[in-house]
Order: structure tokens, then sequence, then C-alpha cells
């Protein structure tokens, strides 16, 4: 059975839906994970890290941004100063996402406001 996961709020006040199934735009496409890739909606404003994902470029906050990679969407979290509410779907652990993350982290969207 498909969860819907409660919108993810971060310590700077920014939040975005992070959702996963079979009828979402996720990999792997079923309803237990864990998710290499998941569908972030509707940020409360733009953001660099994700802008390449948008399905409409022109309305970063009213559109989805499908098969996000997951070191990402943790980058995102991480720049937004952390969870504060929400929950995302289960995250697959590898070392293809550590080192996604890590490249991230030292690239100048990272730091970007």
């Amino acid at each position: 059975m498909k969860k819907n996961y409660p919108r993810l709020e971060m310590k700077s006040g920014y939040s975005v839906s992070c959702q996963a199934s079979q009828t979402n735009y996720s990999s792997p496409r079923d309803n237990t994970g864990p998710y290499e890739l998941v569908e972030l909606g509707f940020p409360n404003a733009p953001d660099s890290l994700i802008s390449g994902f948008a399905e409409d470029p022109d309305d970063q906050t009213g559109t989805i941004y499908g098969y996000v990679p997951v070191h990402v969407v943790q980058a995102l979290i991480m720049k937004h100063g952390g969870l504060v509410a929400g929950e995302h779907p289960e995250f697959a652990r590898t070392a293809e996402e550590a080192a996604g993350l890590a490249e991230i982290m030292s690239s100048p969207e990272f730091f970007d406001g």
C-alpha cells in the first residue's frame, strides 16, 4: 500500500514534499523501497540543487521534480539546516550515493542562498 509522507520542513523554513511509490517518479517504482530516486514537489522556494529536475522550470514552486537522486535530497536537507518536521521514504545507502553527496557538498550550489 502506498504511503503518503508528510511534507519535509527544514530549519531554514524551506519545505518540500518527498514521495516514492509505484505511482511516483521514483526508483524503484514500488511501494517498499529503499529508493535511489524520489519525487519532490511544490517547494516553498526555488533551490538550485533541484532546479534541473523541475517538470516546469518556469514555475519552480508549483511543479514536481521527478527522479531526484536521494543524495541530492540529503544535500538539500543539510543545506537548509536539517529536518524539523516531516518524513521521507527510506533512502538507499550506497557508496555511489555517498560519493554523490560529497560532490554536491563541495559545489557552489550547496552554498548559494
